[in-house]
């Protein structure tokens, strides 16, 4: 009876440092992903701003190419 308890305690801290380290491996990986979600944030914003940037830029040389035209 005892042997079979010693046996079913050896298995049950097995299965819990297998739980752990499968914990563990997934909080690793839940990490990394997080931090490149973080950085593909920081690189949108990034171009966001690129892009908004050229925008106006563009309106404004639109309005100088029309007024040239209207020059000539």
């Amino acid at each position: 009876m005892v042997a079979k308890w010693q046996k079913d305690q050896q298995e049950l801290q097995a299965q819990a440092q297998e739980d752990n380290l499968t914990r563990l491996r997934l909080q690793m990986e839940l990490d990394s992903k997080d931090s490149e979600i973080e950085q593909l944030q920081i690189k949108l914003l990034s171009l966001n701003s690129e892009t908004a940037s050229l925008s106006s830029g563009g309106a404004e040389n639109d309005d100088e190419l029309v007024g040239q035209g209207e020059r000539c």
